[in-house]
């Protein structure tokens, strides 16, 4: 059973994590996570088909992240410099396993995929795999 200082102690870490990479200039992608969601973020990039919210300014990208958790931008992936944040700041969610990838199908699709939620949610949630990825994609092609 974790104690309240654990908690507290890791929720500073966090804290200053976010600081750190606030202050950090050159973060090339922000993604805004909906307030209350839970579960996988996966975002695909250089697409036709947009769905969710991306602006680019300069060499930043911003990516608001619908309630379902799936983003089509028509940006490509920054593969680097990358900052996730909750609109309403809730302190109990965390965000894991961040990596970037590519599905094949009629050509590559590169993503970013991460999980948001605490560590218990973690240990429930069945990890997404590669025909998990593609079935996601085709699914929300056919919406």
């Amino acid at each position: 059973m974790e104690s309240k200082y654990y908690r507290r102690f890791l929720k500073s870490i966090i804290f200053l994590l976010i600081l750190t990479f606030n202050s950090c200039s050159n973060t090339k992608e922000e993604v805004i996570i909906p307030s209350n969601f839970k579960g996988y973020v996966v975002i695909f990039y250089q697409q036709n088909f947009i769905k969710g919210m991306s602006v680019k300014k300069g060499n930043k990208l911003t990516i608001h992240v619908p309630n379902d958790g799936v983003v089509f931008t028509e940006f490509s992936n920054s593969e680097g410099d990358f900052l996730a944040y909750f609109i309403d700041n809730n302190e109990n969610r965390l965000i894991m396993g961040h990596h970037f990838g590519s599905i094949y199908l009629d050509q590559e699709i590169p993503y970013s995929v991460f999980y948001v939620g605490d560590t218990l949610d973690l240990q429930k949630m069945k990890k997404l795999e590669y025909d998990d990825l593609k079935l996601i994609y085709n699914n929300n092609l056919n919406k």
